[in-house]
């Protein structure tokens, strides 16, 4: 009995000792200086990596990539956040990679550990199924290095199937986008539009969509008041803290957004005589008339 209870608390300090650890474990975060709008979306990420994290420090981006190297290498953290792909790819370039923990930018696991900003088609198929169940296909129409939702998941549904075009420029993923809206959706599909699709091109898009009743979605806010019912795009909070959790972890990662949130144009959404329960309604993080 008392070998069984000195094994207990021993494997009990164990624990706690590694824990105390991985608590004590100094990171520093390296970003550049937001601009005035960028400035809300890098407090909340910073607010969210600090509920994670016991000992943050921050250091803002430098030109000179020497005194940068100097004062990270006195800074002397055990994790290094950089957030944002200029920081990513300085903080990379320097002998930091492998310490180093990426986010607030898109990217592939080929590139960096970390938490890119990009979506996955599953997590987006899920999203949209809790406010339109019905919808029974989803286009995600992008130009290649202005992807925001990754299509190569995998994604397997009985009841619901992807169709993806990356297009080489933007000529050719407009005319994909027109080909789909005019001649191909119908009202049980949901067409997600590039996300730097031209204003002008936006604006007739918009209009075609609603005379013929074509759901729009994007990943762009922008798109919310000029022609999308919906925008999808990640929680700045739960994306800190995602990014924070992963300075925990022994093993490299990477990852996609996890927490999603929606925005919804209610006079689309009228038009399109969508109705939504007070509980789903509740679900918007964004609604605009």
């Amino acid at each position: 009995m008392n070998r069984l209870i000195y094994e207990l608390l021993l494997l009990f300090l164990i624990a706690v000792t590694q824990t105390s650890f991985a608590d004590r474990r100094k990171v520093l975060c390296v970003y550049e200086t937001p601009t005035a709008q960028q400035e809300p979306i890098y407090n909340d990420v910073l607010e969210g990596i600090k509920n994670k994290t016991r000992d943050l420090q921050k250091q803002i981006l430098l030109d000179n990539t020497d005194l940068l190297k100097q004062q990270i290498t006195q800074a002397n953290p055990d994790i290094i956040i950089a957030l944002g792909k200029n920081a990513a790819e300085t903080v990379a370039a320097l002998p930091f990679r492998n310490k180093t923990i990426a986010g607030l930018f898109s990217f592939k696991a080929s590139a960096f550990n970390g938490v890119s900003l990009s979506l996955s088609d599953k997590a987006v198929a899920a999203r949209l199924n809790h406010f339109m169940p019905g919808i029974r296909r989803i286009f995600i129409i992008q130009e290649r290095g202005h992807k925001t939702i990754e299509t190569d998941t995998g994604f397997q549904s009985p009841d619901l199937n992807i169709v993806t075009f990356d297009g080489n420029d933007s000529l050719s993923t407009i005319r994909e986008l027109g080909r789909i809206v005019e001649n191909v959706a119908t009202s049980f599909d949901a067409v997600f539009l590039p996300p730097n699709l031209p204003d002008e091109i936006l604006f007739k898009i918009g209009l075609t969509a609603w005379d013929k009743n074509i759901k729009l979605f994007s990943t762009n806010m922008w798109h919310l008041e000029n022609g999308a019912l919906m925008v999808f795009y990640p929680n700045a909070t739960a994306l800190g803290e995602q990014i924070g959790n992963l300075t925990s972890k022994n093993i490299p990662a990477y990852e996609t957004v996890a927490k999603i949130d929606v925005a919804l144009n209610r006079r689309i959404a009228q038009h399109l005589e969508l109705q939504f329960v007070p509980s789903i309604e509740a679900l918007f993080a964004v609604t605009i008339k």
